[in-house]
């Protein structure tokens, strides 16, 4: 995927994110996706490591430094074979703290986007777990009405649109000390603040990022990604289709994998099957000029 990666990535968009469950181990798996000349999701790379040894949650609790280690080394690899500098525009991903880190330390440059529906699901989760009481629904609504902090480009607009629902949650809450809705309500606005709104962070999230890396890529801004739809798209078919359709078979045709046995080794078993399926997925995102791309499908994987 050498040809691929160089094509669809280097100066153009990035999408980076991990799944797990990919087999019974402990194994987790990263991949890399560039998008295509039809606007479809071309998986690039994937990098397989496993958790730390008593670790309760694999997507949380994995080594960063592995992950920066595994996609420094295919940095390496594509810049030797081509003799440039492989550098994405952009990357988007989600909220993860480590492999924000790795990304930004690989490419001190390069414009990180937060996918719109991972940011979103955060925010809702608390306004969930703190706006309780008789008058959530309303006050709830009321913030999601007002705080509409997605479309804001600048940071200082979008500090003085928080701040104003700040006041106003204050000013109700001098009228109703013991409400304890309200106090739900300033208890999200400060996890806002806190979390999202420094300047860094909040270009990650918010359209001001997209306008840079839309002014960068030189296309429209609608052209420039929200979301990891496209690799949560592939991870699902990946996992539920093509992983379960193979392991179905191996069940009666043995030689598909020769001399390597499930329960012996699922890590070796894991790379052989990626590696049997991985051009019958790439090629099912074919556009023009196809060819080219099923050369580049036979590429080997990274792990």
């Amino acid at each position: 995927m050498d040809e691929a990666a160089m094509k669809y990535l280097h100066k153009d968009q990035l999408i980076f994110d991990g799944t797990f469950g990919v087999c019974s181990e402990r194994i987790l798996m990263f991949i890399a996706m560039g998008i295509n000349e039809n606007r479809k999701g071309l998986p690039i790379a994937i990098f397989l490591f496993s958790a730390p040894p008593g670790a309760q949650a694999m997507h949380a609790n994995y080594d960063g430094e592995i992950l920066y280690e595994l996609l420094k080394s295919w940095k390496d690899h594509l810049e030797k074979k081509s003799s440039t500098a492989f550098t994405p525009t952009c990357v988007i991903t989600d909220t993860d703290v480590h492999k924000r880190n790795a990304l930004i330390r690989l490419w001190a440059n390069i414009i990180l986007l937060l996918c719109k529906f991972h940011v979103t699901q955060y925010w809702t989760n608390s306004r969930k777990a703190k706006v309780t009481g008789k008058q959530e629904d309303v006050i709830k609504a009321d913030i999601v009405k007002h705080l509409n902090l997605l479309e804001m480009v600048k940071h200082e607009d979008a500090m003085s649109l928080i701040h104003q629902e700040q006041v106003y949650f204050r000013t109700l809450q001098t009228q109703k000390p013991s409400n304890k809705t309200i106090k739900g309500a300033l208890l999200h606005i400060m996890y806002l603040l806190d979390n999202w709104m420094p300047e860094a962070m909040w270009k990650s999230w918010s359209t001001h990022g997209r306008k840079q890396a839309a002014a960068v890529l030189g296309v429209e801004l609608e052209d420039v990604l929200m979301t990891t739809n496209h690799l949560e798209h592939f991870n699902g078919i990946l996992k539920r289709k093509e992983i379960g359709a193979w392991l179905h078979s191996i069940s009666t045709n043995s030689k598909e994998v020769i001399g390597i046995g499930w329960e012996q080794d699922s890590v070796k078993q894991l790379v052989v099957v990626m590696s049997l399926r991985w051009s019958k997925l790439c090629k099912r995102n074919e556009g023009p000029g196809g060819r080219q791309r099923r050369d580049a499908a036979t590429g080997s994987l990274t792990h």
